[in-house]
């Protein structure tokens, strides 16, 4: 199966559709989807796009950013951060104060940081960035980017591995609702 389906009731609106969606994923968006699918119903009014979000994606965490070493003198932990992932240098700061406090942090230099009483294995799998809650956040933006423009109504279903919009310019219909319903459970079952 291809990663983008594009089913219409309109042939020339589906292949405009698939190209449409072709070009928003280029790049990094591919990464984060699994697979695409979108239904578009003109002759009804609506427009359902559903994708599933890649489960490979891990978080990251602190010793994968970074060397965790205890300090041999006092008891704590250096923490000798990658310069490449100087980015989420506040990140790991926020949740370092948040876990330990900010009064046993103190940061001698821009890739080190001394977090006092603890030791490395206590901190070690601290998750400073979560990117499972960051693709689902993308592919949801990516979705919105990619619907019809007229149609501003619109129903979530999100179930953190596939999400699924539903898009009108009209009230939308139960029968609607129904279809999106089928369409969400059908992407969680494709392999």
């Amino acid at each position: 199966m291809s990663i983008v389906t594009v089913e219409s009731d309109d042939k020339e609106a589906g292949s405009i559709y698939e190209k449409i969606v072709l070009d928003v994923l280029s790049g990094l968006h591919f990464q984060l989807i699994d697979r695409l699918y979108v239904k578009i119903n003109i002759n009804e009014g609506y427009f359902i796009i559903s994708a599933t979000i890649k489960k490979n994606i891990k978080p990251l965490r602190l010793s994968d950013i970074s060397s965790l070493d205890p300090i041999r003198y006092a008891v704590g932990t250096r923490i000798t951060i990658d310069p490449v992932q100087e980015s989420y240098l506040p990140a790991m700061i926020k949740l370092l104060t948040s876990v330990v406090g900010k009064e046993r942090i103190t940061q001698p230099s821009r890739y080190e940081i001394i977090v006092k009483d603890i030791e490395p294995s206590e901190i070690r799998d601290l998750v400073v960035f979560d990117y499972t809650t960051y693709a689902q956040t993308i592919v949801t933006e990516v979705l919105f980017w990619i619907a019809p423009e007229q149609f501003k109504i619109n129903h979530v279903l999100n179930d953190g591995e596939t999400v699924t919009i539903l898009f009108s310019e009209y009230d939308l219909k139960e029968s609607w609702l129904h279809e999106q319903k089928k369409v969400h459970e059908s992407m969680k079952t494709k392999v």
